[in-house]
């Protein structure tokens, strides 16, 4: 839905003639026409994809406000507005995560389980676990991998 909605919302900003917008794929579950725009807004059966068909996309047509007529630079940004808010999406939801997270783990030691080899091996709390190996090691997440990887 976001990736159409980013064709969709760009080629109405540049006054590209729509005929319909739908959301999923396959036959029409609900769909109804716009009295002001006279594009069909539709759901579809299928939850994968969906559409926006612009006039004098795949077909040829007359109509002064077909992609065809508008400048190649609205065209390319057109075409390319589904992509960028596919990136833009993940970007902030990704973003959003990062906020969200309680804490970003460090290498650094701060407790160990009861019975832990790893104290018996030398490790003290506070300690900062820089290398595992020959890999440098900056997160949480990079020394479990390491120390897994290595065995």
């Amino acid at each position: 839905m976001i990736h159409e909605l980013g064709h969709y919302l760009t080629a109405r900003i540049f006054d590209v003639a729509i005929t319909e917008f739908s959301i999923g794929m396959g036959p029409k579950i609900f769909s109804k026409v716009s009295p002001e725009t006279g594009i069909r807004y539709s759901l579809r059966a299928l939850p994968i994809g969906g559409f926006v068909n612009l006039v004098g996309e795949k077909e040829e047509s007359d109509d002064e406000r077909a992609l065809p007529t508008k400048p190649i630079w609205q065209r390319i940004i057109i075409m390319s507005a589904g992509s960028v808010s596919n990136l833009l999406v993940g970007f902030i939801l990704a973003f959003c995560m990062v906020l969200s997270a309680p804490a970003l783990g460090g290498n650094t030691v701060a407790q160990f389980d009861e019975n832990a080899a790893s104290a018996e091996c030398g490790l003290a709390e506070n300690d900062r676990i820089v290398r595992v190996g020959k890999a440098a090691t900056y997160t949480s997440d990079q020394v479990v991998y390491e120390i897994g990887r290595s065995g």
